[in-house]
């Protein structure tokens, strides 16, 4: 969903993230990038930032107009923006200070969606648990996305050349405000899923790394994370139950070093290509019951019982390798008989752009041309 939210708002996919600051005192921020030199702590409640009082600074009569302060005015409206609409809080007065540093690192080309999505998925979670809370994150985003896969929005006309801009020209399935039965009704009738977005254009999803199924996302406070091996039929790839999702990620507390080294890790991802696979929404009974599962023995036998199904297609002839796969873009699987009995074995392709691979390979080469003995 990085690139789906990156889609939306026409943010490159492989551009360098936006970070947050993660100081608990942000006055020498708010002095240097937005000249707020006086009455700093009128501004700021710890790592909140009181937006209404910043509205007044910048709109007063008396704020100056030198070329320097202009900028300083338009830094503190993109602030105000990511706080009303990609991170919203619960408070209609405060908002998160520690956005500021992410204002900066927009100016340089950053993205901010990876942070983007993790509130979001926070938010998710608690809502999960607590219907009752408040929405934080970008329920914006999120509504559009919604309104695209649920089609309660027409296709573009020309999506060859769609921009995000045109969304709004779009004309809606659904006009006005409906009650909540509405949509409940909705939500029951079956209604199709647009699975396949052609019009977002996105090139490449990210990939995790080869020992593991889901990737990180910084948070404001916290890690969050998502396996894209679930959302393969998205990106018009073929749906497959997916391997290790039943390990747990955890979540983390964000700290320097923790954010230094993520920024390094998401810098060094891989990536799947977008591969167009005719009936990539195709699903098998094996995948309906992985999806419907609420305990790991099931799901783990709906993803051996899809592997045999596979193995046997290949050995017969009459499928495709379905464990095939680009060896630059995605892990691979394959089984073997042993012993008389039927066992899975994955494993998966060196990838050239791997780190962990490189070296591996450098070790064979060093190996190979020592003198032997």
């Amino acid at each position: 969903m990085t690139e789906e939210f990156s889609a939306i708002l026409g943010s490159s996919v492989q551009s360098s993230p936006a970070l947050p600051s993660l100081d608990d005192d942000l006055r020498k921020d708010f002095k240097d990038y937005l000249g707020i030199t006086t009455r700093v702590d009128e501004f700021l409640n710890g790592r909140r930032v009181n937006l209404c009082r910043l509205i007044a600074h910048f709109t007063s009569p008396s704020y100056p107009r030198t070329v320097i302060d202009f900028r300083y005015k338009k830094r503190a409206l993109v602030l105000c923006l990511l706080n009303r609409y990609l991170f919203v809080s619960p408070s209609n007065v405060y908002g998160h200070g520690c956005l500021l540093r992410v204002v900066k690192h927009m100016r340089n080309d950053c993205s901010p969606m990876p942070l983007v999505l993790a509130e979001t998925l926070h938010c998710l979670d608690t809502l999960r648990h607590n219907p009752e809370a408040a929405f934080c994150g970008s329920p914006l985003l999120l509504q559009v996305w919604l309104q695209e896969r649920m089609r309660l929005i027409e296709r573009p006309l020309d999506p060859k050349s769609y921009q995000p801009h045109s969304f709004a020209g779009r004309q809606r399935v659904v006009k006005g405000e409906q009650p909540l039965s509405y949509w409940r009704e909705w939500m029951n009738s079956g209604f199709p899923i647009r699975w396949t977005i052609s019009w977002w254009h996105i090139p490449a999803m990210t990939a995790p790394r080869s020992s593991i199924a889901f990737y990180r996302l910084p948070g404001l406070t916290h890690s969050s994370f998502i396996f894209p091996s679930r959302l393969l039929r998205q990106f018009g790839r073929k749906q497959r139950v997916p391997s290790l999702d039943t390990i747990s990620p955890g979540i983390s507390p964000m700290t320097h070093s923790y954010l230094r080294n993520w920024y390094q890790y998401w810098n060094a991802r891989r990536f799947w290509t977008i591969q167009k696979v005719p009936d990539s929404t195709y699903i098998s009974n094996h995948y309906k019951v992985w999806m419907t599962s609420h305990s790991i023995e099931e799901r783990e036998s709906a993803r051996q019982a899809e592997r045999r199904l596979q193995i046997d297609a290949i050995e017969v002839g009459e499928g495709p390798d379905l464990t095939q796969t680009n060896s630059k873009t995605q892990d691979s699987s394959r089984g073997h008989k042993s012993g008389g009995s039927r066992s899975l074995v994955w494993k998966r392709k060196k990838d050239q752009n791997d780190p962990d691979d490189q070296n591996e390979a450098r070790k064979k080469s060093t190996m190979a041309n020592e003198p032997k003995k």
